[in-house]
């Protein structure tokens, strides 16, 4: 799975359209993590991109951590990051260990509607201080291990744009209201760029039908980091998707 190339293109798609022009702008260190047995086919696919850096990890719960020193955040590979995300984190006025987020924006990159959306536990924007392992433990019970501060605001957009395994597009009433596509702009994502993303996206997955695609990547303030879905995982041995964002 991971060394399949269609797949891993179909992957590179959204990471272009939607993670890319949101980090690069914000001049962050950026590592993305890889699976051994992709890592050499997107370090060449991704190799205009001299400030980022790919690391192997194969384990699901990671290992890889920043220096001592630095603020860790986490990011999926095809989602991208609020421009204000790092001065909000600078002024949060907390010693909390993590500092998470419960609301964000989704875009539906086929039709590209664009939707305020809030969960009750935190989402998968998270930030690690001191440079801890950002995947030790699954967002969704941050909160049980370590003592978090959850920011008020969208500082994530996540995307759907058909190859998703897990952020697919929920029922009409989880979504809380309807935003206009300005709201795009904090993120660093045009509108038309990111349904066209969308529908190339979509066409890859399907070509690659019967074969799990759903790769996520995580992403941190002093570095970028990908890694295989759980559900991907699961998939692969025949288990059901896990429920999740």
């Amino acid at each position: 799975m991971h060394a399949d190339r269609r797949w891993l293109d179909s992957r590179l798609e959204p990471f272009r359209a939607y993670y890319l022009p949101s980090v690069q702008r914000l001049r962050v260190p950026v590592v993305l993590l890889c699976s051994s047995q992709s890592a050499e086919y997107v370090s060449r696919q991704l190799r205009d991109l001299r400030w980022l850096s790919i690391v192997v990890q194969d384990g699901w719960y990671g290992g890889w951590q920043g220096a001592p020193d630095q603020v860790v955040t986490r990011l999926d590979s095809d989602d991208a990051l609020h421009a204000d995300w790092f001065r909000r984190l600078d002024t949060a006025g907390t010693d909390a260990e993590v500092i998470c987020t419960r609301e964000f924006l989704r875009l539906d990159a086929r039709s590209g509607k664009v939707y305020a959306f809030r969960r009750r536990e935190p989402s998968s924007l998270a930030a690690f201080r001191h440079g801890a392992n950002p995947f030790a433990h699954d967002h969704k019970v941050l909160d049980r291990h370590y003592r978090t501060h959850c920011l008020a605001g969208p500082y994530l957009l996540q995307v759907v744009h058909g190859g998703n395994l897990v952020n697919r597009a929920p029922a009409w009433w989880r979504f809380h209201r309807r935003v206009p596509e300005a709201e795009l702009a904090a993120f660093g994502v045009a509108p038309q760029h990111a349904r066209a993303a969308g529908s190339l996206a979509r066409e890859a997955s399907e070509e690659t039908a019967g074969e799990t695609a759903g790769k996520k990547a995580e992403a941190t303030p002093g570095a970028t980091a990908a890694r295989p879905s759980r559900n991907e995982d699961r998939a692969r041995q025949g288990a059901p998707p896990e429920a999740g964002t």
